[in-house]
This record gives C-alpha cells, structure tokens and sequence, in this order.
C-alpha cells in the first residue's frame, strides 16, 4: 500500500500542511530544525516518495498539463449548467496554450480503473467543478498537485475558489416578491443545516441563506412544509412540488435554486390548473438557455457561466507559478456578481387561491 503525506504527518506528529512546506522546501512557514529534521526522518523511515525538486525555469517553462473533475455523474457534461463552464476552462485552456489532461465527472474518477491509467496523478493542476467528494480531494492533495474549487469546497485544503454572491441577490428577488403581496413562498433546493428548531443561518447554502435572511428580515416564520429538499432535479422537483399543491391551498409563489427545478415546478403547477403568473409566480437560477422559451419565459439569476470557468484556468495558473503552489498561505476567493433577468413569471398576488 502506497506512503501517503497523512502518514508522515502522523509518523511526525505534525499537520498535513507542515510537512507539505517542508518536503516542498517552503521558507515562508518558520519550522524549528527539530520539526524539520523529525518529518524528514519519518519521509525516510516510511519510504515516501518525494517529488524531485524543480528550478523555476523548469517550472515556468514546460507546458502545463490541467484537469478538471465534475459533480455528480456523467450526465453533468450534457446539462448546460455545467456545459457553460467548461466551455471557458477549454478555451482558456487554448488561449494559455496548456494541455487537457483530464475531464472527469466524480463518479467517473471513483473507479479505480480510471486512476490506475495515471493520467489524473500526472497533471499540474486540477479545477474542481461543484459538489466534489472530500476524498477526490484528498487524493490530489496527497500528490501535492495544486487545486482551485468553483463554487463548492473544503477549507482544510486552503484551495483557491470562485464563488458566486447568490445570497444577496436571492435575497433582492424574495423581497420583490414580498413586496408585490407574496407570504407563502416556496423555496426549492438543497436546505442542508436547517431544522425548524434552531436557524443556523451561516451554514445554509448561499442561495437558501438570502431566501431565508428576506423571509426573516420581514417577520416571516419559516415554515418547513414551504420547503423542498431536492438535490437539484428537475423530475424530483416536479413530483415534489406536484404533492405540495394538491395539500396546500395557499402558495402563492415559488423560487427554485436552479432553473431545472424550475421548470419542472412549473409543469407541476400547470397541470394542477393554475395560471402563471397571475395564480403563483415563479423564479429560477442560472439562466440556461431553455428558460427563456419555456411557457411563459422564465424570471432567473444569470451570471457569466463561461468566464468563471476562465477565471478559474487562470487562478490556477498563476498558482502553479509560485515557489509552493499547494500551500500557499495567501488563499484567493474570487467572487462573481449575479444578476436578476427578469421575464413574465411573477406577478402580484391579486387572487385568492381555493
């Protein structure tokens, strides 16, 4: 079984992070000679493999080779979410004159298979798209390739990120809509961290945070019927939203964290007999290109899909220009602007619905 950089760390009795700036002769970190000298004996007596030191001008010079790994499953590549994205990292990856070494969904680098071919574990660096399991990063960590998160993370890994500020303007729309007359919103999406009992409002995902800090702000309860915990699908929205309706007679808007469930809410809601938006008024997110020809056009959230992924290629490329790429301490976090396009899906609430 192959040394891992968590084994010296524990041989040594010292972090992860400290022997990675050790073994990659980073001088920014002030390590006592005893430290030093006692993790460079466990990298011995483990038999751990040390990359062989390179000098700048190797490291500046020889085409970088980049990867990215995607959530979820293979599919991920087809929705348009994820499509955009990428779309970005391959042009800039052109434009940078780097080399694709790898696109993978997570599921997809799970299998042993694919890792056994090398091609991941031979990259410079790897951009990580969304909800990526803890121990795909783990394993690049442990290889000491550098990584820059989009969207999802795990701080002990002190990744560069990009991230998007969904909170403020989800908060704008839900807002809007309490302002138009709306008190029974329904919120579609991941709702990790809530329990009716307590709110724990820094551990909600972005866009769940401004839905629940605008109903708050404006003395509304949240009420845990209103909410639907759907991992982002379209179908699951659709049923769910479907139940919702036929046991509640007073919803009288919806707001999905994605445009997918969206429109999958909106079939709910149309085949139940209801009229967007003068019965209930909807939103989505991301702005794919479908939510403008959906019956009637969808009100969104967009953002740049493509420049994220832009950004993200040269974020990561800068890093890979310093001394100790994985373990630099001064750690990047990017954030985009979200916008609302607004379209015909919300409405005041004039009518009682029965």
């Amino acid at each position: 079984m192959a040394v891992k950089l968590s084994d010296v760390a524990e041989k040594a009795g010292v972090s992860l992070t400290t022997v990675s700036r050790v073994i990659n002769y980073d001088k920014t970190m002030n390590v006592s000679k005893e430290t030093e000298e006692k993790i460079w004996e466990s990298v011995r007596e483990l038999g751990y493999k040390v990359k062989k030191r390179k000098t700048k001008s190797q490291t500046n010079s020889r085409t970088k080779n980049i990867g990215y790994i995607v959530t979820k499953d293979e599919h991920s590549f087809d929705d348009s979410y994820f499509s955009d994205i990428i779309k970005g990292i391959e042009s800039e990856l052109i434009a940078q004159k780097c080399n694709l070494s790898f696109a993978l969904s997570a599921e997809e680098f799970s299998d042993s298979a694919v890792r056994e071919k090398g091609e991941p574990s031979a990259c410079d660096g790897v951009i990580f798209i969304g909800d990526v399991p803890i121990e795909i990063y783990e394993y690049f960590y442990e290889k000491q390739i550098p990584a820059v998160e989009m969207f999802r993370g795990y701080g002990r890994f002190q990744n560069d990120k990009i991230s998007l500020n969904f909170e403020s303007t989800v908060y704008s729309i839900i807002q809007r809509l309490i302002d138009l007359g709306h008190s029974q919103i329904v919120y579609i999406g991941d709702i990790s961290g809530y329990t009716p009992d307590k709110i724990r409002i820094l551990e909600y995902e972005d866009r769940f945070r401004g839905y629940a800090m605008a109903m708050l702000a404006n003395n509304r309860q949240l009420n845990p019927s209103l909410l639907l915990n759907i991992n982002w699908d379209m179908e699951n929205a659709y049923m769910e939203m479907k139940k919702l309706l036929t046991s509640t007679a007073d919803i009288t808007a919806v707001f999905a964290a994605n445009d997918r469930m969206a429109i999958g809410a909106m079939r709910a809601i149309q085949e139940l007999g209801y009229s967007i938006p003068e019965d209930i008024s909807i939103i989505g997110c991301d702005n794919i290109e479908f939510s403008q020809y959906v019956n009637p056009p969808l009100t969104t959230i967009s953002y740049p899909r493509e420049e994220l992924g832009q950004e993200a290629v040269r974020i990561l490329l800068d890093k890979l220009h310093l001394k100790s790429p994985v373990d630099n301490p001064c750690i990047r976090n990017v954030i985009f602007s979200t916008h609302i396009v607004e379209r015909k899906t919300i409405a005041p609430q004039t009518l009682s619905i029965v």
